[in-house]
């Protein structure tokens, strides 16, 4: 009873330390037009045809969902609506990432056979993982929950969660299918829900259960034709292949989406360019990363599988199935990511949070590796707190900050002050009862013009009528007033930033 509840403890810091790092090292606050636009406007729960994203539906749910409780739960309390909103929707993201966390966790204890303290500390490490693969020392660092605005942390690293963590929870048992017919209805019903958004949530990421059913419906029929058991191969397949079903029509659907059509007509030159733009674009998304860290990890990944062909035992045939499933995946996530990255732009396949499907499936790799090592060298284990708070201290010295989104390249407390800037003076006018309103923003552009509506990003024109949708419908003003942007230079000289005489760092060693 003593050891469960150091273990609860356990799980419990390390989620604080998730939910930390989310409110802290890189908060998740709105910024752009994206953000109001999806933060107060809640879409239908199901795929749309001709819609502008006809399948974002989880990201599109969530993220509003997300808003409601900030403005009705926690704002009330705080008197602070914009903190509200961050804490809110970094809160949702850690719940995710956690989730992946556990079932990984989960993974190395029904799978491995490892002792819980084991499996924990394998835990925290493939949390860390995320960081130090990208950490450049005394430089600043991407990170594998990096996403370029709030909006994006709900469109790619949260779906890829989701998606990441229904794979996770399938490989917990080497006979799913047996498994999952003996859960009783309420089980089944929570399964079919998560599956239901992970499918439906973005055609980027849910290709990480898809191609993980992919592989397992291969794997099926392998044994079908081998041991001619043709009887069996609905019961043990109709799953993977519904899942596999509904893939299939979120990429129909979002091909003949608003948003696919015109990427098309804007993406020019041909096939063969574009695929080279995108390939170049991925090369630098390797270069953003630790190459040193890498090659240690690919020769950690490498040499489990030699020791595991050598010691040729069931450990060693779980695990070496076990990293041909995530191969499988990595390799068709990749070919996808690159080929869809071809047709809807290549700056994509430059971006951690667009290509998550990629470094998430190689850290899994590799922590498979490290659970593999402890389990078969079990003298291992005392080094493990030696790795941990090394790899910590790496992966989370402060000497320099993370990058932020790109979208808001700049500090979260001039974000925070810029969004409470545009929102008092809506507010304001609201209280006396004005009809309409112009608002000052930063000038981001110097050819921002409003017959071009998406001009000025990330403060766009047209970000005034989500605005208002937002904070109508979080009751913060009592109609819905006419706003009007007018970017104005002062704006920028008050709040943002003076770089102009940045210094480095100096190590103190």
């Amino acid at each position: 009873m003593k050891k469960n509840f150091y273990l609860i403890g356990g799980q419990l810091l390390l989620f604080l330390c998730i939910l930390l790092v989310l409110t802290q090292l890189f908060p998740l606050l709105p910024f752009d037009g994206d953000d109001w636009r999806y933060l107060g406007g809640m879409r239908q729960p199901i795929p749309l045809w001709g819609a502008w994203n006809p399948t974002r539906v989880m990201p599109e749910v969530l993220m509003p969902t997300g808003g409601a409780i900030a403005a009705f739960l926690i704002y009330p309390i705080t008197g602070d609506y914009v903190g509200a909103l961050t804490f809110v929707e970094s809160f949702i993201e850690a719940i995710f990432i956690f989730a992946m966390l556990y079932s990984f966790y989960k993974v190395s204890i029904k799978r491995f056979k490892l002792s819980k303290w084991a499996a924990l500390a394998c835990e925290v490490l493939f949390f860390m993982s995320f960081f130090f693969v990208f950490k450049k020392f005394n430089q600043p660092s991407y990170s594998g929950f990096w996403a370029a605005d709030l909006t994006c942390a709900f469109y790619y690293i949260i779906p890829g969660l989701l998606n990441l963590t229904l794979v996770l929870y399938m490989m917990q048992e080497e006979n799913f299918m047996q498994y999952f017919k003996s859960l009783n209805n309420k089980k089944k019903s929570i399964f079919f829900l998560l599956v239901y958004f992970a499918i439906f949530s973005n055609t980027q990421l849910n290709i990480i259960i898809a191609s993980f059913c992919s592989v397992k419906l291969l794997e099926i029929l392998y044994k079908t034709i081998k041991f001619r058991k043709f009887n069996n191969i609905v019961m043990y397949s109709w799953l993977y292949a519904t899942i596999l079903v509904f893939w299939v029509l979120t990429v129909i659907f979002d091909l003949n989406g608003k948003r696919a059509k015109y990427v098309s007509s804007a993406n020019e030159g041909s096939f063969l360019i574009n695929f080279i733009k995108t390939w170049q674009q991925f090369i630098n998304f390797i270069k953003e990363q630790n190459v040193f860290i890498i090659g240690i990890l690919i020769f950690i990944l490498i040499s489990s599988l030699v020791i595991a062909t050598v010691q040729w035992k069931k450990l060693s045939l779980d695990y070496i199935k076990l990293i041909s499933y995530i191969f499988f995946c990595f390799l068709c996530s990749l070919v996808y990511l690159l080929l869809a990255y071809t047709k809807a732009g290549s700056s994509y396949a430059g971006r951690p949070d667009a290509m998550w499907a990629v470094i998430s499936l190689f850290l899994l790799g590799v922590n498979l590796a490290v659970v593999f090592y402890i389990k078969k060298f079990a003298a291992l284990t005392i080094f493990i707190p030696l790795i941990c708070v090394v790899i910590a201290i790496f992966s989370f010295n402060v000497n320099e900050r993370l990058i932020y989104a790109a979208n808001a390249d700049h500090d979260p407390i001039t974000i925070k002050k810029i969004d409470n800037y545009i929102i008092n003076q809506i507010v304001t006018a609201d209280r006396k009862g004005k009809a309409s309103v112009v608002v000052k923003v930063p000038r981001e552009s110097e050819d921002a013009t409003p017959e071009v509506t998406t001009s000025n990003w990330p403060h766009p024109y047209n970000m005034a009528v989500w605005l208002q949708n937002t904070l109508y419908s979080h009751h913060i003003i009592r109609t819905r007033m006419r706003i009007v942007f007018k970017p104005d230079s002062k704006v920028n000289k008050q709040f943002y930033e003076n770089t102009s005489e940045q210094q480095p760092f100096f190590p103190p060693e």
